[in-house]
């Protein structure tokens, strides 16, 4: 179809060489007219899409939030538009919903869709298998991951249409931090995040700003030692340290740390037969992830103290080299911390918090090195990526989170005749 617009001719005579700023950005907004009114789903059907979802959201365990409701929310804060001003741009990116069983729900907004004579619906698996993609029109409308205690402790909500609508920033930066220090997967959010970052973290601010910071109280741990010589034994490319450790040594603490350990390891349970080889009176527990990016992580306590925590490095992270180790680099340390954070008791959160302001400080005030660098792409893990796994699941046949009502409803019909 060619559409014809005399003011554009005109235009274009007018400036036979090229079309300035001005008129550039007309023929821009005329074609985001035209798309509004002909393209399926249009913006009014999109915006019915999100609003139907969200009358179905009715667990008071279920939250929703997504990146661009915090930019709406900054908007607001900065009085660049009015609380009471109308404002649906958020609700037209997918939605981000955290529940406690993610098919159960998927399968009961698809059927409520279907129900209102919605059209193209389907559940399916994502990238991240934990998560499920909710597709209408052949348009991602939500992302529906688990939820649990640590995220749903820090919730704040408003009810919007009967769903929970969380406020709270913090809880939306670990997947922006995450995002950070996967470069192979995540660059191209890196520039959209970084404009929205800051104000996230104002909340948090204002508890250390109120409270002061403090660096961590360091443990010290008999077995530490012992914990060290067994991971350094690993091939340094298997390995990627994180947490209290990498903390003491970004700050250039003075001494020897004596505390407990985090770890990133490519083959989990290989190495957890080395450690319970080397110290076998370690007792191991399996831990649950609190966000859909992180899959089991496992636990070793002695006489009572957790000395050691180990992650599955199942895709390539951003490192930075201390001391003699590889450690996860400044962004990777924060959404270490901030998770912790959420984990423990709500007694200590601000305190935890004024960890993660000491750091930020000392940051802010280092001169020196390359402790601090940022957003580079020396990494550590399997050169492979959440999507590249996906498709050799789909490939070996071994995807089982797929749904249609509508194609239940024709198979129904089939049996019944």
């Amino acid at each position: 179809m060619i559409l014809y617009n005399p003011e554009i001719s005109q235009l274009k005579k007018n400036s036979p060489s090229i079309l300035n700023m001005e008129q550039l950005q007309l023929i821009i907004e005329e074609g985001k007219q035209i798309n509004e009114k002909t393209i399926t789903p249009t913006i009014e059907e999109r915006f019915q899409n999100k609003i139907e979802i969200l009358r179905l959201l009715k667990d008071k365990d279920t939250f929703v939030m997504n990146k661009k409701f915090f930019i709406w929310k900054q908007k607001i804060e900065n009085k660049e538009i009015s609380s009471s001003e109308e404002n649906t741009e958020w609700i037209l990116d997918p939605l981000l919903i955290f529940c406690t069983n993610p098919e159960e729900t998927s399968k009961i907004i698809c059927d409520g869709l279907f129900q209102k004579d919605k059209k193209y619906i389907r559940y399916r698996n994502d990238v991240y298998l934990s998560r499920v993609i909710i597709d209408v029109d052949f348009e991602v409308m939500a992302y529906v991951s688990p939820v649990n205690k640590p995220l749903l402790k820090h919730t704040e909500n408003f009810t919007f249409y009967n769903a929970n609508i969380n406020t709270n920033g913090a809880l939306i930066l670990p997947i922006l931090l995450y995002e950070y220090i996967t470069p192979k997967f995540s660059y191209e959010e890196w520039k959209n995040n970084l404009e929205m970052e800051p104000f996230l973290w104002n909340q948090l601010k204002q508890k250390w700003v109120k409270n002061g910071v403090n660096p961590p109280n360091f443990n010290k741990l008999e077995i530490s030692q012992k914990i060290l010589n067994v991971i350094k034994a690993e091939d340094e490319s298997a390995y990627l340290f994180t947490g209290y450790f990498t903390y003491f040594m970004m700050i250039n603490q003075k001494g020897d740390y004596q505390g407990d350990y985090h770890i990133y390891h490519r083959d989990p349970l290989d190495f957890l037969q080395k450690i319970h080889e080397s110290i076998p009176d370690l007792k191991i527990k399996e831990e649950q992830p609190v966000y859909f990016f992180q899959s089991k992580q496992y636990t070793l306590v002695h006489n009572n103290d957790v000395v050691l925590t180990v992650y599955n490095l199942e895709f390539p992270l951003n490192f930075v080299r201390l001391g003699y180790f590889n450690h996860t680099n400044y962004h990777g340390l924060l959404m270490f911390l901030l998770i912790e954070a959420f984990k423990g008791k709500m007694r200590e959160y601000d305190e935890k918090i004024g960890n993660i302001g000491y750091l930020i400080k000392y940051r802010n005030g280092y001169s020196g090195g390359h402790n601090f660098n940022i957003l580079q792409n020396n990494i550590i893990g399997p050169r492979t990526s959440p999507t590249l796994e996906l498709r050799k699941k789909a490939w070996n046949k071994e995807l089982k989170i797929f749904y249609r009502p509508d194609k239940v409803e024709i198979e129904e019909e089939k049996e019944s005749t």
